[in-house]
């Protein structure tokens, strides 16, 4: 049976966002800022779709996909130049538009890349993990400007998370 943040992400994953370049830009980056090198994993061929075909319309396709166990696994080659080319910058001028359409779309990304939410009626609870606390941070303060206040944990990770009171 598939769990509550798996029927989320599936439905997160079928959003059109490929009218609006910035929207997918700032998509990609809410992927990269959960994974620190060059391999995204997920247990969801819908996510792992979505997130190639993010590169695809990006006109990027040096990439592989690959299957492991219940994993799904794409690994960005060249990955050294993939980031020179999706630098941090590029982010920053992105979020400067103050777009709300901008700010769901990384945060989209990055719950996409590795988050979780669990079903309501068992009471609320919504994480993502960052492999860098600068990057958890970027989430962080863009929600903080819609009020959103997720609070950071530091373990082997830094997870930002929202729990019901």
């Amino acid at each position: 049976m598939e769990s509550f943040s798996s029927r989320v992400k599936q439905e997160l994953s079928e959003i059109n966002i490929w009218k609006n370049s910035n929207e997918i830009i700032a998509e990609l980056y809410g992927y990269l800022l959960t994974f620190s090198d060059n391999k995204i994993v997920t247990e969801n061929d819908y996510n792992i779709n979505r997130f190639a075909k993010i590169l695809k319309n990006l006109d990027y396709n040096n990439f592989s996909i690959q299957i492991s166990g219940k994993n799904y696994i794409i690994e960005i080659k060249r990955f050294k130049k993939f980031k020179e080319i999706y630098d941090f910058q590029k982010l920053n001028e992105i979020l400067s538009q103050s777009d709300e359409s901008i700010i769901k779309a990384l945060t989209r990304g990055a719950f996409l890349g590795r988050g979780s939410i669990n079903n309501p009626k068992n009471g609320y609870h919504l994480d993502m993990i960052f492999d860098n606390v600068e990057y958890a941070n970027i989430i962080k303060n863009e929600l903080l400007k819609y009020n959103i206040d997720m609070k950071l944990l530091v373990d082997r990770n830094f997870v930002l998370y929202l729990k019901d009171r």
